[in-house]
């Protein structure tokens, strides 16, 4: 089991969305939008959750039931290519939930 749940504190702000977050590495960290605002999943308001694989980080969004869940990574291909960097280069993915 996780030690990182999803408190009934936090779904009592509204929880709307999660986003998964693609590292290097192979490294994921969870972004939850609430209608409070944006948190970092972790074990208390200061840290962020760390996971190693995204079935471990879909895991840790188990308790917050069927909630829109994307997977966000950060492309590398324009620069890879020689077009240099885009303001905005992310690659996005619906992993599933609500929306």
């Amino acid at each position: 089991m996780s030690r990182y749940l999803i408190s009934a504190d936090l779904l009592s702000c509204g929880l709307r969305a999660a986003r998964i977050h693609s590292l290097e590495g192979g490294l994921y960290i969870v972004e939850l939008d609430t209608a409070r605002g944006t948190f970092w999943l972790g074990s208390d308001p200061r840290t962020r959750a760390l996971f190693r694989n995204l079935g471990a980080a879909r895991e840790a969004l188990a308790a917050a039931g069927a909630v829109s869940i994307t997977l966000t990574h950060a492309s590398a291909f324009d620069e890879m290519v020689g077009l240099g960097s885009r303001a905005d280069n992310r690659i996005e993915v619906r992993l599933g939930g609500d929306s």
